[in-house]
């Protein structure tokens, strides 16, 4: 039995020890002794002391019960059920209930006899009024003096005012272990079945078993949303995969941007436009890929570019324009994951991609930026993720809108919509934005967006983009250095006074008369020329061969005539000096040494030598002949010519000499192993292929390869 020293019963009440003795000796509580420090001490029943001091006991019991365990570990049975943790709304109003009644007894205590049925009634009107108690009022609302004398048989029964109605069953569940795996193992599959599904599927699969499925769908229902709510990792691996996981349960890292400066990182991203434009390349209309390096400190859009496809030719022109409009060399560039951003031309000798080749020098490398690239399908790592977002009010004003999403898109774009497609063809008029008219449109968004307050923005705090851009941005960068430290390099072989490269060819005067490997630096946003280096020193700067008309003196203009003029005239010149060189050889070296080789064998400008007959060797016999037919055979066996790999050289070459040195041994019946047949037909699937297919270079190359084998 519980049971309070006077001590105790003082700390509750709020008075000294010797106050509430003598309130126990007036009011004769009844108590028990027992041996203590200092001699006997009365202890007293907690059911048998009155009202007031039982509800402040209670209250102190109960509002210092512990809070429920988050922890989801399974721990050990306790010897007693304890009693349910109360919420912090449950506290308050049990704490709340306990003055409330406190004041009523006290309050009739204060009537004299004859007057408690009236003080009763004056402090319940009183209280329900909000004239006295408001805060108690709030908590608990108006209640009639019944419900308080039913509080005061609770107390004195030895209960207490909380309220735990919904509680004591709390986690608890009437459906078994065996049921509630067979109900996860049909939940947790990655085809997402309807809750429906699973609770029909698990009661058949039950009675299949022999298990006990008497309980109903609303119960296999609630336990099922109970797993999922405590659950939701496993739910969401299991149902959703590793993305939807990602996204909703598992732990993300914030960074911190006031800890950069401005230009200090840049975050590189492409994204396809929700608007139509037409490709100037190939006269269709269709979506675009937007590439941005976007500066993380400012959210200021630093250099972009509109390209057909994601390539490196777009990031390397949105890199040289983001650095010019930044002012200064990023140290870092947060980039994507995709092949495009990994590129052997952007990459220097690589540890983290296997389409990074150690030796290859790449852009960053070359202008001293580090590079940090995206977890794949971890979109918000990368913050240009939300400017895209927000550049849809942008997009949404663009004649040609395809929409943000499926949900999202235009109805002309739905099925069955005959009237808006009508209405959409006649306000468009058959046109469509051009190039140039959707980079007007984004640079214009962009210095709106750039100049717009960002209230809402943790780290700008209120400020626009250019507030923070303009501070730091650098000196400036001269853009013709820019373009040499842009410049990418690769080997290449010097045939016929040209040099092949990525399907064109390059001709300088300084290229005659070599056919070795040189080093060739090459700028990837313009093909129109090359700078050619031999063992580290300069030889010329290439430019691209001109082409002439098939028939300029026939069917040509007179410039397509001066163009032709020109390329023979340049044959002219290298016939010169070829023949010059040979001539000076011939007279200089050849000829004498062929006189004199005529007089050692007796040959002299009035002719040969006379042979005294007399003196002639005798006729051969059989056997000299047989001895001079041996020596004659082992000598030409000995100097038999070695028969020559043709196949030896292909590695040297770029790939489409590679591949035309290919067809003309196969055009020579010259059986091709099967590893250049495999390259044939890689190459066959490659860019570089299809533009010069485009114009038929291949196949005339066939053809001429095919007449020059017939001739031989």
């Amino acid at each position: 039995m519980q049971a309070l020293t006077a001590k105790e019963i003082s700390k509750l009440l709020g008075v000294t020890v010797r106050a509430s003795r003598k309130r126990a000796l007036k009011e004769g509580w009844k108590y028990s002794l027992a041996t203590g420090r200092g001699g006997k001490i009365k202890h007293y029943p907690v059911n048998r002391l009155p009202e007031d001091i039982r509800l402040l006991y209670n209250k102190e019991i109960v509002c210092n019960l512990p809070e429920a365990s988050t922890n989801r570990l399974p721990m050990a049975a306790p010897e007693k059920t304890p009693v349910p943790a109360m919420t912090e709304k449950q506290k308050a109003v049990f704490s709340a209930k306990t003055d409330l009644l406190l004041q009523y007894i006290r309050t009739l205590a204060a009537a004299g006899h004859g007057n408690k049925a009236v003080a009763r009634d004056n402090f319940i009107l009183a209280y329900n009024s909000g004239l006295i108690f408001e805060e108690i009022h709030a908590i608990v609302g108006p209640v009639s003096w019944k419900t308080i004398e039913g509080w005061k048989r609770t107390i004195r029964a030895g209960g207490d005012l909380s309220d735990r109605r919904g509680r004591w069953r709390r986690g608890k569940s009437i459906v078994t272990a065996q049921q509630a795996t067979i109900i996860l193992q049909i939940s947790l599959h990655p085809n997402k079945r309807l809750i429906s599904e699973i609770i029909r599927k698990a009661k058949n699969r039950m009675a299949e078993l022999g298990i006990d499925n008497g309980h109903s769908p609303d119960t296999y229902r609630r336990w099922l949303m109970d797993f999922k709510a405590h659950n939701y990792d496993i739910w969401c691996f299991q149902r959703h995969g590793k993305k939807y996981w990602n996204d909703n349960c598992c732990y993300s890292i914030e960074r911190n941007p006031e800890l950069i400066n401005v230009g200090d990182i840049l975050v590189a991203d492409g994204h396809k436009l929700n608007f139509q434009i037409l490709n100037p390349w190939t006269g269709k209309i269709e979506r675009m890929q937007l590439i941005t390096f976007f500066d993380m400190r400012s959210n200021m859009p630093c250099g972009w570019e509109i390209a057909p496809t994601e390539n490196t030719v777009a990031i390397s022109v949105a890199l040289r324009r983001a650095i010019l409009m930044l002012g200064k060399i990023p140290r870092v560039v947060y980039l994507d994951n995709g092949k495009a951003f990994k590129a052997k031309y952007f990459q220097g000798t690589g540890l983290d991609t296997d389409l990074e080749q150690a030796g290859l020098s790449g852009i960053y490398s070359n202008l001293g930026i580090q590079t940090i690239f995206a977890w794949a399908y971890h979109g918000q790592s990368k913050t240009v993720e939300r400017f895209f977002g927000v550049m849809a009010e942008m997009e949404r004003d663009a004649p040609t809108y395809t929409g943000t999403s499926i949900a999202n898109k235009p109805p002309r774009l739905m099925r069955g919509e005959k009237l808006h497609r009508k209405v959409y063809e006649k306000v468009v008029a058959g046109k469509c934005l051009t190039m140039e008219m959707a980079h007007c449109m984004v640079a214009n968004w962009m210095d709106e967006y750039a100049r717009r307050p960002q209230e809402r923005s943790k780290y700008l705090k209120g400020w626009a983009p250019i507030d923070l851009f303009e501070p730091g941005r650098g000196k400036g960068v001269d853009p013709m250095e820019l373009t040499a430290l842009m410049w990418t390099r690769k080997d290449a072989l010097v045939r016929a006074s040209r040099i092949s490269h990525m399907g064109r060819y390059y001709y300088h005067e300084n290229l005659y008369g070599r056919h070795h490997k040189v080093e060739i630096y090459y700028d990837i946003q313009d093909p129109g020329y090359i700078a050619v280096y031999e063992d580290g020193e300069f030889v010329c700067i290439a430019h691209e061969q001109e082409t002439t008309h098939p028939a300029a003196r026939q069917l040509g203009t007179e410039e397509d005539n001066l163009q032709l003029e020109r390329q023979i005239a340049i044959k002219r010149h290298q016939y010169k000096l070829a023949s010059g060189l040979s001539k000076m050889l011939l007279e200089k070296e050849v000829l004498p040494a062929h006189q004199q080789q005529l007089e050692r064998d007796g040959v002299t400008p009035a002719g040969p030598l006379q042979i005294d007959r007399e003196s002639a060797p005798k006729q051969l016999t059989a056997a000299d002949e047989k001895r001079i037919e041996r020596e004659a055979a082992e000598y030409f066996e000995s100097h038999e010519e070695k028969p020559v790999n043709v196949f030896a050289e292909l590695d040297q070459l770029d790939e489409p000499d590679r591949y035309e040195q290919l067809v003309r041994l196969e055009a020579r019946q010259v059986v091709i192993p099967k590893k250049w047949l495999a390259f044939m037909r890689y190459f066959e699937q490659t860019p570089t292929y299809r533009s010069l297919e485009e114009n038929d270079y291949w196949e005339q190359v066939r053809k001429k390869e095919a007449v020059m084998a017939e001739a031989m």
